[in-house]
């Protein structure tokens, strides 16, 4: 096994349970303490774990989706309706984890038949009232900071499907490389696994997460992605939005949540 594999189960495990021990990682990779113990010397230099006595933790400091879903409500309800006016009945759709997605379900009652992709806990069960149409739920290991399945399982179950359009969450979004920010190395992988496999890729976040990113795990985005963003956003983060080129549509925030969606 290569350095990176290991260092990427290293991860995944750590992500999983918040703390594993030296002996676990031995058992899991094969490997020896001190191959081990460089290897999280690695990882820690690169911000993704803190080694402790014995193993390593998960860094502290990411909200949970408790915690997630009772900021920005209305935005995120404005964004909701917004992404499913681009949905067309029949269409396979891949919802990513994440509070700005959950919000989408929402919504969906008005289709008849569709299927809906996701590796989201917390969308997985939002959608168990829906019997009218198919739920796929992607396989991997549950991280459950953000109630989502991840790793390599994840990423090989999505090669055998092409939704139609895939609605990325997003920790934050990089105008100046027109990336998504995440906290760990692993939901950067995933997310760009997601946008590859979709046809249509859009990219569903708030006007707070236009500001100066906190993770420093970075996903390219597809030339052709759409941001859809609520219409709080300031005249700069507007200024700036049109400057990084890339396409994005305003969710009107008032009562009735209507009105055409301003473009970019």
């Amino acid at each position: 096994m290569s350095a990176e594999a290991r260092q990427r189960q290293i991860l995944e495990a750590v992500e999983a349970h918040k703390q594993v021990g030296l002996a676990d990682l031995q058992r899991l990779t094969g490997a020896s303490a001190a191959t081990i113990r460089r290897d999280l010397q690695v990882l820690e230099e690169q911000r993704l774990v803190l080694r402790v006595h014995g193993g390593a933790i998960e860094i502290p400091g990411e909200p949970s989706v408790p915690e997630k879903s009772r900021t920005h409500v209305a935005e995120k309800m404005a964004i909701g309706r917004l992404a499913v006016s681009h949905i067309q009945d029949a269409e396979v759709v891949l919802l990513d984890a994440g509070t700005t997605t959950g919000a989408i379900t929402r919504e969906l009652t008005r289709f008849h038949q569709i299927t809906v992709v996701t590796n989201a806990v917390n969308i997985l069960v939002a959608l168990l009232p829906f019997d009218s149409f198919e739920v796929i739920m992607l396989g991997g290991v549950l991280r459950p900071m953000n109630q989502a399945v991840m790793g390599s399982l994840t990423e090989d179950n999505l090669r055998h499907i092409r939704p139609d359009r895939a609605f990325m969450g997003a920790y934050g979004v990089n105008l100046e490389s027109r990336s998504l920010v995440s906290p760990t190395l692993a939901q950067a992988y995933l997310k760009g696994a997601m946008m590859k496999a979709a046809r249509h890729v859009y990219v569903v976040a708030d006007h707070t997460k236009l500001e100066e990113p906190r993770y420093g795990f970075v996903t390219p985005l597809p030339d052709d992605a759409t941001l859809l963003i609520d219409d709080r956003i300031t005249a700069r983060q507007q200024q700036r939005l049109e400057a990084s080129g890339l396409a994005f549509c305003l969710a009107p925030t008032g009562p009735q949540g209507g009105g055409p969606p301003d473009a970019g």
